[in-house]
């Protein structure tokens, strides 16, 4: 199983709750969707508490300029999926990923890159 936390404007017309519920995705009772797919799942919950995980000036640079943040804990197994999800995310919607390990940029660096080169397009940012 793979981590990653998707921080994303809350006034926007995307939602990855949404996007994974139009793909076939079920709710759980713990706040999770979980959407089963082929030979992957992807699993997204919504969680404000990472904020707090942020000291200030991580929290002002995390942010990316974001005023109010939706984050998301996103898990998944299958590298295609995930790969999908990011793809997913419209340009005009402001993203970033962080999957604590080296990662922390817009979506927009990650879309269409296989998921094995992410630490690699981070460092060149």
């Amino acid at each position: 199983m793979n981590t990653l936390i998707l921080l994303a404007e809350t006034e926007r017309s995307w939602s990855p709750v949404v996007w994974a519920v139009e793909r076939g995705a079920e709710s759980t009772e713990d706040g999770r969707t979980i959407l089963d797919e082929r030979d992957g799942w992807l699993s997204i919950r919504p969680d404000q508490s990472l904020l707090d995980d942020f000291g200030d000036d991580e929290k002002a640079d995390a942010l990316g300029g974001i005023a109010d943040p939706s984050l998301f804990v996103v898990e998944w197994r299958g590298d295609w999926l995930i790969e999908t999800f990011v793809d997913a995310v419209p340009p005009e919607c402001r993203a970033f990923v962080d999957n604590d390990h080296g990662v922390f940029v817009p979506v927009t660096l990650l879309q269409n890159v296989p998921r094995a080169a992410w630490a690699r397009v981070a460092a060149l940012q």
